[in-house]
């Protein structure tokens, strides 16, 4: 990305994602946080940090791959711990998200039926 968030819009970023100060990540805690105004409309700076806030949601996203592949792990060495069911399926949605997924290989096989037509012997122009 050629152009660089302000101070303020990364405060409000960081804000957006601070789970200790902001734990239900409210655009509007955010917004006091991070310092502007309180007349300033969230959807105008929504508006102006959003591709920020794609670039920085999977940064996020990538970090949070590590905790995904020990979750994982976890539940390989004690599969009937209380969640495991439950933290294998939100480390399967993190990498997906992250674009790490499970190949697939598709064997298709197809039978195409030999068969023969046979038409009629061309007739002459003479011959009815």
């Amino acid at each position: 990305m050629s152009k660089k968030p302000t101070d303020k819009q990364m405060a409000f970023i960081q804000a957006l994602f601070d789970t200790k100060k902001n734990p239900t990540g409210d655009p509007m805690v955010a917004k006091k946080l991070a310092g502007y105004d309180k007349k300033a409309p969230v959807k105008s700076i929504l508006d102006a940090v959003q591709p920020y806030l794609i670039e920085y949601a999977g940064a996020e996203m990538a970090a949070l791959m590590a905790k995904s592949v020990k979750s994982i792990s976890d539940t390989l060495d004690k599969p009937n711990r209380l969640g495991a069911a439950n933290a294998l399926s939100a480390a399967r949605e993190v990498f997906d998200r992250v674009g790490l997924t499970k190949k697939e290989k598709l064997n298709i096989e197809v039978e195409a039926p030999n068969f023969l037509i046979e038409l009629p012997a061309k007739k002459n122009e003479g011959e009815l």
